[in-house]
């Protein structure tokens, strides 16, 4: 069994490859013959039972709106100030990589350093003094950032990101064409799964094709066995957890990195930042044919008439 390879672009990939590695070691200690029918390295020889070529490692990717993306991956790394300045993922840092809150504690700690300076000259020279606490003054009333005056703002502080974001990309919210060259390369993987309302359907697309320890994987990282088998009994109940399910709206929102994004685009999107990203994405929705979603085409409409 080859394991399909990844295009490395972000969760799924991430994901997957960790635990298919973590899954190896734990095997490794068993039998030689076990840890060659789960090898996931890609072998230079033998035939690859899905395709019928020798030595051909199918190739897999997931895609997902480049919009709800955008906005997942700003929820992720800009929006808490702690994440924001910890991680330094949401460039510019010079404008959104430095919190007020830290700055308000750096110049804290700098006017005790000068009352500690002052004591120890014991005030000898009054002039000195004096332009000290010009000093201090001065520093005191710095302006304070433009994270700290739209923070609690949501779709404000959102649009100041989408305009400043080209001045320094950051990997996290590249578009997914340039990962693996996919703008070109698209049509030579054997999967393309799109990360939607129907990602839980695609996993178990997936896992089906390719068998082996897939399965187990990609039901590890996303339960996706259990997922599928609470709207297989529960079709025609109308509960929220079945109906969330459903709408595919808060997939992964459990995981570390869930934002919820797709049900959230009302409220951080405007006509102006969609029109704004659509300018930096627009090569992923072509060159990987994904349509620009409903809600956003309605936000254009709304704004145009």
């Amino acid at each position: 069994w080859n394991a399909p390879e990844f295009c490395e672009d972000g969760k799924v990939s991430e994901d997957c490859t960790s635990k298919f590695n973590t899954k190896k070691e734990l095997s490794s200690g068993d039998n030689d013959e076990e840890e060659e029918d789960y090898d996931d390295v890609p072998r230079k020889g033998g035939t690859n039972t899905m395709t019928g070529t020798m030595g051909k490692t199918p190739r897999t990717v997931f895609v997902r709106d480049p919009l709800e993306r955008l906005l997942s991956g700003y929820l992720d790394k800009c929006f808490k100030p702690g994440v924001r300045t910890s991680q330094g993922h949401c460039e510019p840092n010079v404008v959104f990589g430095v919190d007020f809150l830290e700055r308000k504690a750096r110049r804290g700690k700098h006017q005790q350093q000068n009352q500690l300076r002052k004591q120890r000259r014991g005030n000898a020279n009054g002039k000195e003094e004096e332009e000290e606490e010009e000093g201090e003054e001065e520093e005191e009333n710095i302006p304070p950032d433009l994270t700290t005056v739209i923070q609690n703002m949501d779709r404000e502080m959102f649009a100041a990101y989408v305009d400043l974001l080209p001045l320094k990309w950051n990997v996290h919210f590249v578009p997914q064409a340039i990962f693996c060259d996919l703008y070109r390369t698209i049509g030579t993987y054997d999967f393309v799964g799109v990360m939607g309302k129907s990602f839980m359907s695609e996993l178990n697309r997936m896992a089906d094709r390719y068998g082996g320890m897939l399965p187990d994987v990609l039901d590890d990282i996303f339960s996706y066995r259990s997922s599928l088998d609470l709207l297989q009994h529960n079709e025609s109940s109308s509960t929220a957890a079945v109906a969330a399910v459903a709408k595919g709206d808060n997939v992964g929102s459990e995981k570390a990195h869930g934002t919820k994004a797709p049900a959230k685009v009302a409220r951080y999107y405007s006509a102006g930042t969609v029109r704004r990203a659509l300018e930096y994405l627009s090569i992923d929705y072509i060159t990987l044919e994904l349509e620009v979603p409903e809600w956003a085409r309605e936000m254009l409409r709304n704004d145009e008439a």
